[in-house]
């Protein structure tokens, strides 16, 4: 809404284009194969970054091209999508979907890919080093076991795992001075600031908002207290981080007013609530069973959470990804109602034929 209809119309067209390239389920297995290649390279890109200093794509342009990120240690792994944070939520949920083929899989070479996988996705969430960015993958680790019907053991023994290796590590994870500065950074303060000026920001443009990436120019307008304003003064002189806004839904808000926020999430909301519906129809079992809509449920309010703590104008994952995965998910229930209907089909079939023609 505002000046751009950007987020819905964007959205909208990646959600119908994934949902249309599925023609059966072997198109939908690729897919999902191909969205843990996707986390696997950008998990390798970012731990190569974390320990080089320098971006992932130094190698294809043959020069030291320093890392965007320098507020932690020598700068912070960014990945394939540039933001350590976003990189996160999705090697998150492509560690589980991992996870989740690897059990159903009858290829070793398979199985070994998807358990490396996910140890290089779990070791790029970390490698990023941001506090949001945690909450994802820890909230998996939590919930997983829980929601799980196929064969809870194994998200029992994973999470179980996780936690043995997590105090095992503690000690040479207290010696991580990088770690150490992410969790002692002291930035709730600011951002809290920063929220109320975005919600200013709705106060005065609340049904349409400002437009598309135009919450951080609003904020020069409708700054709300004296923290969040000398905040921008030294942005401008480049003495602190972008203006950015710094909670995701507020930002939609702000950009899209109430009615295209309403819109957005609306549609959100009944994606999840069809997710629901479809994970009760499904059996419990297999690789396109209940468990893998459920890892895809857990991710999204994983991600949902997440929002609250970060935002700015070139985040295309929230956008975008989820959506596509929302198609994928959508094209599974077709092709499974179409697999239930097929057997009624037919013994309607069989019926017909059997049945005597009367003779006049």
């Amino acid at each position: 809404m505002g000046k751009s209809l950007d987020y819905i119309v964007f959205s909208v067209v990646v959600y119908f284009v994934a949902k249309a390239s599925i023609r059966d389920k072997q198109h939908l297995m690729t897919a999902l194969k191909c969205l843990v290649v996707i986390g696997f390279i950008s998990a390798a890109a970012l731990v190569a970054e974390a320990h080089t200093g320098r971006a992932w794509y130094s190698v294809i342009f043959r020069t030291e091209i320093p890392l965007t990120w320098q507020d932690i240690g020598e700068g912070r792994g960014q990945g394939l999508w540039h933001i350590p944070h976003v990189t996160q939520v999705f090697c998150a949920m492509t560690a589980f979907l991992a996870f989740h083929l690897a059990g159903w899989t009858q290829s070793t070479r398979a199985k070994v890919f998807y358990y490396a996988a996910m140890v290089v996705m779990v070791l790029a969430v970390y490698y990023a080093y941001s506090r949001t960015g945690y909450i994802a993958l820890v909230m998996l680790f939590l919930v997983m076991p829980f929601l799980v019907r196929g064969n809870r053991a194994r998200y029992l023994a994973l999470t179980a795992g996780a936690v043995l290796v997590l105090a095992l590590s503690m000690p040479l994870l207290f010696r991580s001075k990088e770690l150490r500065d992410t969790m002692t950074r002291q930035t709730v303060s600011i951002r809290v600031k920063i929220n109320e000026s975005n919600i200013n920001v709705i106060k005065h443009h609340p049904w349409f908002g400002v437009g598309y990436g135009k919450v951080p120019e609003a904020f020069y307008k409708y700054v709300a207290n004296l923290e969040h304003r000398m905040t921008i003064r030294t942005s401008r002189l480049g003495l602190a981080r972008p203006n950015n806004p710094h909670n995701w839904h507020l930002q939609v808000l702000g950009e899209e007013g109430l009615v295209g926020g309403a819109l957005y999430y609306g549609a959100i909301l009944g994606f999840i609530i069809y997710m629901f519906g479809l994970r009760r129809r499904l059996p419990e079992k297999g690789a396109f069973g209940a468990d893998l809509v459920t890892t895809i449920i857990v991710s999204t309010a994983a991600n949902l959470i997440v929002l609250n703590f970060y935002g700015g104008p070139k985040i295309p994952y929230p956008v975008w990804m989820f959506w596509m995965v929302f198609g994928l998910m959508v094209r599974l229930g077709e092709l499974t109602a179409q697999e239930q209907e097929q057997p009624v089909i037919a013994n309607v079939l069989l019926q017909h034929r059997a049945e005597p023609v009367a003779v006049a």
